[in-house]
């Protein structure tokens, strides 16, 4: 397959040219692939120009490359030249400065299907395209090195809704990641009611029989890039000690869970991972109430876990910052005073 984007390298810098549709053929060849355009990308440093001449193509390779050209750390000025287009226009918002000529055009549309079928395939197509546009968005920044807890605080943050129109947790953002239907597949009788009187229903863990079915309706994402995100979801629980399902997973896996304490509000502080894609990372123990809700609900609590480790705590703990002279200490009470 031919490459769809073209580098050119002089005295002000280097310019990336799109000229033609997005991914013709396919993103995802042995030949032409996200990671040969990243790494492109990254070859070099410093600010960058974009001309774009495109009307669009595949709507996933516009939004990895948006992703892509989002995250590169010099500054990346768009030109359209004569029209960007559907997955161009995507790509073009990814510009720091964005200049169009007065006689170009920017495109953008709501996502569009077709549907076949009687009613109930309608509502559910209506349904599909509302929720499409944040699902892809979801996938995409996934695999792009974002977690769920960005994610789902960008989506919060930008007044987005969930279907159900309430606001978005980290476990709604996994829930939709690990969900087959947006692959197009289905699984039939994930739950099961144990008292056919009660109706309670129960997660399905074998007792009956479940079905699998494989293209079973138009998927949001492709397969690719959900197996894809399978694949980092993996990566990231074993990077954490935590690659195997178990029930009560998040209560134990470190001592020191349920142990420590917020001083400010109260809530328990979690374990977390500070710039997990840099060699700078660190590990720290953050009050849990200031990550899902932020500095409005609490100044929060926060305290590494290097120094955690020179203490012996075999009681509940609260953590209170003290600043003296310029410089931050801990002090420690038990929670039962």
């Amino acid at each position: 397959m031919k490459k769809f984007w073209n580098w050119v390298k002089n005295e002000e810098g280097r310019t990336l040219y799109f000229d033609g549709y997005i991914a013709a053929d396919s993103w995802y060849d042995d030949d032409i692939t996200p990671q040969k355009f990243k790494a492109e990308l990254n070859a070099s440093v410093g600010n960058i120009s974009v001309w774009l001449n495109s009307p669009g193509g595949d709507v996933f390779a516009g939004n990895q490359i948006y992703n892509m050209l989002k995250e590169y750390k010099g500054k990346v000025t768009v030109k359209i030249d004569a029209l960007a287009a559907s997955a161009a226009s995507v790509i073009a918002m990814a510009g720091d400065e964005i200049v169009m000529s007065p006689v170009s055009m920017l495109m953008i549309h709501n996502p569009a299907t077709m549907i076949f079928g009687e009613a109930a395939d309608f509502q559910s197509g209506i349904k599909m395209l509302g929720e499409a546009e944040i699902v892809e968005r979801i996938f995409n920044d996934y695999v792009s090195g974002k977690g769920t807890f960005v994610i789902a605080k960008e989506l919060n943050a930008e007044g987005m809704l969930t279907v159900a129109g309430g606001r978005w947790h980290p476990s709604t953002v996994l829930n939709i990641l690990k969900n087959e239907k947006y692959k197009g597949d289905v699984k039939l009788q994930k739950t099961y009611s144990k008292d056919h009187l009660t109706k309670k229903k129960c997660i399905n863990h074998g007792e009956v029989d479940s079905y699998y079915i494989e293209e079973n309706h138009s998927p949001i994402v492709t397969k690719k890039i959900w197996e894809e995100a399978q694949q980092v979801m993996l990566q990231r629980a074993e990077a954490k000690g935590n690659a195997t399902d178990t029930k009560g997973k998040h209560q134990n896996r470190y001592p020191l869970t349920g142990m420590l304490f917020c001083s400010k509000c109260g809530a328990p502080l979690t374990r977390r991972t500070w710039n997990s894609k840099y060699d700078c990372k660190k590990i720290v123990w953050q009050c849990s109430t200031y990550i899902k809700e932020g500095k409005k609900a609490c100044l929060g609590t926060a305290i590494d876990d290097a120094t955690l480790s020179r203490l012996t705590i075999k009681q509940k703990t609260v953590v209170e910052e003290v600043l003296k002279g310029g410089q931050k200490y801990y002090r420690y009470t038990s929670k039962s005073k």
